[in-house]
């Protein structure tokens, strides 16, 4: 079963539908996460930022989301919608970088940061 499951979780990747891409055309806004955007590509060549609020908390739990910074422009800071416990945004600090949150249900819990 074990070994089941860890191939699985190496064979998956998100489906195309499954991933979200920011980039320069939305620069300078809020882009809220649907509950089904667990892989998010940030690609801003230009000098504004940019805000992820991730989805409700209580939506999505048991959701794994994975962010990827490509480049970020001038920024690029994740926020919740003010309902996860002990939340903090996190804000990029440059080029290439990740980020790994796990929804608890009621709570984000940070999984892995880079930032």
């Amino acid at each position: 079963m074990l070994s089941q499951q860890l191939r699985m979780g190496i064979e998956q990747v998100p489906p195309p539908n499954r991933v979200k891409r920011i980039t320069d055309a939305d620069a300078g806004t809020t882009v809220k996460l649907g509950v089904s955007d667990v892989y998010v590509v940030v690609t801003l060549t230009g000098t504004n930022a940019v805000t992820i609020q991730l989805p409700a908390v209580a939506a999505c739990a048991g959701v794994v989301y994975a962010i990827e910074v490509i480049t970020d422009g001038n920024g690029v800071t994740v926020k919740d919608e003010s309902d996860s416990t002990d939340w903090t945004n996190q804000v990029t600090t440059g080029d290439g970088k990740k980020l790994v949150l796990y929804s608890t249900g009621r709570q984000f819990t940070l999984i892995h940061s880079d930032l």
